[in-house]
This record gives C-alpha cells, sequence and structure tokens, in this order.
C-alpha cells in the first residue's frame, strides 16, 4: 500500500494487484505480488468437521472486502436471497465465489526445505525425549508416594514433638529422626489446615488441639500418626487395584479402534 502511493501507481492497476497480483506480467510479478496479501490474509479455517460451510465462509470474506472495498456496496445477504434493490442478486453473488474457489490454501517455508527437515527430526526427537520424561516423572512420582507413605507417621509425630509441649527444636527433630528438611516444612503446614477440610484427620487435630492442657502424649501421638499411615496405605492399595481393573477393561474394549484423524490444513471442496 505504501510503495503504490509512493509510486504513483495507477488506481486500475493497483485493483488488479489487489485480486490477481500473481496472474500479471511477469516482469512487475515480483512486485505485485505482495499485493494479495489483502484477499491472502483473510480466515482459513483449520480441523473443521463442516468443510463444505467453512469453505464458503471464507470465500465469503473474501467477497464482503472485495465488494466494500472496491465497490462500495454490502453483498453479504445475496449468500442466500435476492433483494428487490440491491444491484448484486445472488447470481453475481456466487459468480464472484466460484472466483474465490479456485483459491487454494498453502504454507511456504522461509527458510530451505533442508533446515525445515532438520527442525521437524529435532522437534520430533524432542517429542520423544519430553515423552520419556514424562512417564519417568510419572513413574518417579508414583513410586515416591508409596514410599514418603511409609514415612507418614514418623513425620507427624515429628510434627508433634515440634509443635507439642514441650516444643522441641526443629533442627533437632530433623537430625535426630533423620528426616528431609523440606518434607518436614510439608508436613508441618499440611497438618496446620482447617481440619473441615481433611475430616479423615479430624481426631489428629483434636489431638494437638489438647496439646496446652499438656494432656497429650507421644504414645497418643504415635497412635494416632500410625493410624493415619495404615489409612493411607489402604487408599494406595485400592488405587493400585482399581488402575489394574481399568486397564483391563479398557484392553477388552476395542484394541483395534483408532483416533479419528483429521487434516492440519485448510482444503478446498
Amino acid at each position: 500500500m505504501v510503495k503504490a502511493f509512493n509510486d504513483d501507481l495507477p488506481y486500475d492497476q493497483f485493483v488488479r494487484a489487489q485480486l490477481a497480483g500473481d496472474l500479471m506480467d511477469e516482469k512487475t510479478r515480483v512486485r505485485t505480488l505482495p499485493a494479495l496479501g489483502f484477499l491472502g490474509q483473510g480466515p482459513w479455517f483449520y480441523d473443521n468437521g463442516a468443510v463444505e460451510v467453512t469453505r464458503a465462509d471464507e470465500r465469503h470474506d473474501r467477497i464482503d472486502v472485495v465488494s466494500r472495498g472496491f465497490l462500495g456496496l454490502t453483498v453479504g445477504c445475496a449468500r442466500c436471497h435476492d433483494h428487490k434493490y440491491d444491484p448484486i442478486p445472488t447470481k453475481d453473488y456466487y459468480a464472484m465465489a466460484g472466483v474465490f474457489a479456485s483459491t487454494t490454501y498453502k504454507e511456504y517455508p522461509q527458510v530451505p526445505q533442508s533446515v525445515v527437515d532438520e527442525y521437524t527430526a529435532l522437534e520430533k526427537k524432542l517429542k520423544n525425549k519430553q515423552k520419556m520424561m514424562g512417564e519417568f516423572m510419572q513413574t518417579e512420582s508414583k513410586q515416591l508416594s508409596e514410599s514418603l507413605a511409609l514415612q507418614a507417621s514418623k513425620y507427624m509425630q515429628a510434627v508433634w514433638n515440634v509443635k507439642g509441649e514441650p516444643k522441641a527444636d526443629l533442627n533437632d527433630v530433623i537430625e535426630k529422626n533423620k528426616l528431609d528438611y523440606e518434607l518436614m516444612q510439608r508436613w508441618i503446614r499440611f497438618l496446620e489446615r482447617p481440619p473441615r477440610h481433611y475430616p479423615f484427620l479430624k481426631d489428629w487435630q483434636a489431638f494437638m488441639q489438647d496439646k496446652t492442657q499438656k494432656t497429650a502424649t507421644a504414645a497418643e501421638a504415635k497412635k494416632l500418626a500410625d493410624e493415619f499411615q495404615s489409612l493411607l496405605l489402604d487408599v494406595l492399595a485400592e488405587r493400585k487395584a482399581l488402575n489394574e481393573e481399568n486397564e483391563i477393561i479398557l484392553a477388552k474394549a476395542n484394541p483395534t479402534t483408532k483416533k479419528k484423524s483429521r487434516s492440519s490444513s485448510p482444503t478446498n471442496s
């Protein structure tokens, strides 16, 4: 647009470049091709099941832009019906649509194909590594949760030692029981949360409330902590059994079923 003004390009040539810059004289085509961005930057719908409708919507946008920009008319209604006093009938609308129906969507890389191929190969390798890393993290997380569940009682008793009466020094408790500092902090925060969110901890919460009366004992803390750890292990065992059962059901469902694939780019219909 700016270059057309600077070059004082005649209006008729300007319009031709906007509509058919790729069909103009080869000597000047390199200068007129950018003008196709006027229409090329219109909507292209990806991965839509109603292909015929979306292709028609794409053409409609181009017809609307051309008619408004160069004819000073709105012809959108003509897509469905004629208006008695409108100069563009449905017949003319679809004559214009027929021109745009020949448009084919293409994507051109801005680098040599060898660079694209190398990038694609590296991207595939990266996705494979990310998949492996995700599977590794999932497996490690599962194993870690099972391992930490076996330590729940020990950490809960340590929390009681730190928060109960008399209060023990946090670092001393961690060092004495060979605990992980960060994990200990997380247990402290977890057990300090309001009991309404964790009804299975109500007995522990009541026990910790009683600490101010100095009637709570280490034996009681151990009993409640052991009960909670037992509950955790039961839940993990039940979850494992359910997962195994679900895997069997999924395997029997329909192993030959494949996901429906769709094109990654628009296609004409």
